[in-house]
């Protein structure tokens, strides 16, 4: 059981999306208050601390099976359903965003050039053009972006199924394989996919008319209403426009798509086969071999909320329409099908009781005996890219942004990314693109891409490598030292990444002049570090 969070003393408010608004004529959609700090009986005290319906029903159920098929072949499974504590997105724990009608802002300013002060700290407002909160109002975010909005009886806690069939194989004493299959589903995933307060992609054919402005006076413009008396001055005063898209919205008394902080519409899947090989040689010497095919499809859910604003990799809700959320469907991100690491540990055999310098002692042995080496190399399969247009002309209120999708039978790469020079121009060829060949400008139109492709980034390949002495000075103080070498043979790479508007190395915004071209981002350079350590 995992509550929604609360203010302990209700100084809390949030959007109750199905209460009437006196000042929007009655429109669903008010501000209230949380438990009955407005008071008694007055319809904007909420009654209970929070939106959600606390879940009583989150039973997680775990087996888990292992049985010998022969003395050196064990075949393992298991089930599992985790929940994950119900959370909100960013620091504010789904609370401190809901101050609105506890707050103000007061401008004062001072009489006769300067000379007399607006007030005194010894009077306070006394006498200033001052009200003090609250404000227990149902309409006061009218005409806002209001702080918090939490989506009611969503008190559902993100889960993730996972489940495992594993068959090991002892060959020798020394060396054994493991061969998994290894699933993983998540379900109600934070997310920001389907915001109520947003427009049907379909009356993007109204095309420019949608931005235009409402003045006072006004009862319709381009064939639409106002949605109620007084709503041109409620915006024109508040903080966004009368415009004929926002008069459209389901709330049109609110500025902002009206995504919950508890939306929890987002899932996953991965899918993986997982191969293990170990060997364990004479004389401290270990090899060790993984390799991994997966796959990871989402939803995007995971990237809400980021610091892109509505547009941007990091909050996908501004990419794809409520109204097209089977499209968010994609690779996720982080996709990388293939993983290879090698392991290799020895003790090198010298020192008292080894091979070399066997019969050493004192000084001798401690000179020699403790030294080990380790070495992990590392390839793995580029993630995904992803593209996106700057220059889209979509009004805010349909939640969506501008994905080209690459024209049937173009490539998208100008050379092999395995080949690529950036002396010699872009990666990525802009034209393969929808509306590459127009600057990447998309008007009233979203395209046609993937929120993520399955066009890859630069492959990944590494070799660190430790070179450590162990010295035992008595029976329980041991001194350490060790030298590490990241990335030991200098390897670069072009630097993989998901930040919107570059692939990491690469800008990936169709509608940036300089789409395609290399961005200067590399992988880490070798990396040397020396440390010591004294361990009783």
């Amino acid at each position: 059981i995992s509550t929604p969070s609360r203010e302990k003393y209700n100084h809390f408010s949030f959007i109750n999306p199905y209460l009437a608004n006196p000042g929007a004529a009655g429109r669903p959609g008010s501000l209230v208050f949380a438990g009955n700090i407005a008071g008694s009986g007055n319809p904007a005290s909420f009654g209970k601390p929070y939106p959600e319906t606390t879940d009583l029903h989150n039973f997680a159920p775990r087996f888990g099976f292992a049985y010998a098929l022969t003395p050196k072949t064990v075949v393992r499974g298991g089930y599992g359903l985790f929940f994950q504590p119900l959370s909100y997105p960013g620091w504010n724990s789904g609370v401190s965003g809901g101050r609105d009608g506890f707050n103000t802002n007061v401008v004062l300013s001072p009489s006769n050039g300067g000379i007399t002060p607006a007030t005194l700290f010894s009077k306070g407002f006394t006498g200033a053009q001052y009200q003090a909160p609250p404000f227990f109002d149902l309409s006061f975010d009218n005409g806002k972006q209001p702080g918090v909005y939490r989506e009611f009886n969503k008190g559902h806690l993100p889960n993730s199924q996972q489940w495992n069939l594993t068959v090991e194989r002892q060959f020798t004493n020394e060396f054994y394989m493991t061969v998994a299959y290894v699933g993983n589903k998540g379900t109600h995933l934070i997310s920001g996919l389907a915001s109520p307060n947003v427009l049907n992609p379909s009356l993007l054919s109204m095309g420019n008319p949608l931005y235009d402005t409402f003045k006072t006076g006004q009862t319709s413009l381009d064939g639409v209403s106002i949605p109620y008396a007084g709503w041109v001055e409620q915006l024109t005063n508040g903080q966004c426009q009368p415009t004929v898209a926002q008069a459209l919205v389901p709330y049109p008394q609110f500025c902002g798509n009206l995504t919950a902080l508890n939306e929890n519409a987002g899932y996953s899947t991965f899918n993986s086969l997982q191969v293990k090989a170990e060997r364990r040689m004479s004389h401290g010497l270990m090899f060790l071999g993984s390799y991994t095919w997966s796959k990871f499809l989402s939803s995007g859910a995971d990237q809400q909320f980021g610091k892109f604003g509505t547009v941007g990799l990091n909050n996908y809700a501004g990419l794809i329409s409520p109204y097209q959320r089977q499209r968010n469907k994609a690779l996720d991100a982080q996709d990388v099908p293939h993983t290879l690491s090698l392991t290799t540990l020895y003790d090198l055999p010298m020192g008292k009781g080894h091979r070399f310098m066997g019969s050493s002692g004192g000084v001798s042995d401690k000179l020699f005996s403790g030294w080990a080496v380790n070495a992990i190399f590392r390839a793995q399969s580029g993630i995904p890219f992803f593209f996106q247009s700057s220059q889209c002309n979509i009004p805010s209120q349909f939640g969506m942004g501008c994905l080209p999708g690459v024209l049937p039978g173009a490539n998208p790469f100008v050379t092999s990314i395995a080949d690529y020079n950036p002396k010699n121009g872009p990666l990525l060829n802009r034209a393969s693109f929808e509306n590459g060949t127009a600057g990447g400008v998309f008007s009233f139109y979203p395209g046609v891409g993937s929120r993520v492709t399955n066009i890859r980034q630069s492959p990944f390949t590494s070799m660190n490598f430790v070179l450590e002495k162990n010295t035992r000075i008595t029976e329980k103080t041991v001194f350490q030292i060790r030298a590490e070498f990241f990335n030991l043979f200098n390897l670069h790479f072009f630097a993989q990444g998901t930040t919107w508007g570059q692939g990491g190395a690469f800008v990936t915004d169709v509608g940036n002049p300089l789409f395609g071209t290399w961005t200067g981002g590399v992988t880490t350079p070798r990396n040397i570090q020396l440390a010591a350590r004294f361990s009783f």
